[in-house]
């Protein structure tokens, strides 16, 4: 109960950030639009502590380059080609990223 308590007000946090983020206007959209959060546990199994196939949420739309809305599923796939998908989408091609990220992840961007 105590850490479902904790889950659901992180949440209610986070909800008021994208709220806020999606009334500051700007041109051609809201903030939210341009913006990239990556909300993740620091690991999949808590009892465990393992770091396979963590659930972690993409919110924005990083100047319109990722498509929200969507369920993806990397199975296998390093956090960090995440991050090497996000440096693409800034315009900011690297060939790999820390020691894992070798490959953008498909269908991310919009």
């Amino acid at each position: 109960a105590k850490l479902q308590a904790i889950n659901t007000y992180e949440m209610q946090l986070v909800a008021y950030l994208l709220d806020g983020l999606s009334k500051a206007k700007e041109a051609g959209g809201s903030l939210l639009d341009r913006t990239l959060i990556v909300l993740s546990s620091d690991v999949s199994d808590g009892n465990r502590h393992n770091h396979d196939d963590m659930p972690l949420l993409v919110l924005g739309r990083l100047g319109r380059a990722i498509q929200p809305g969507r369920h993806l599923r990397y199975p296998g796939q390093p956090l960090a080609n995440l991050y090497l998908s996000i440096l693409q989408a800034i315009g900011a091609p690297q060939p790999r990223f820390g020691d894992d990220g070798t490959s953008p992840l498909d269908g991310l961007a919009a």
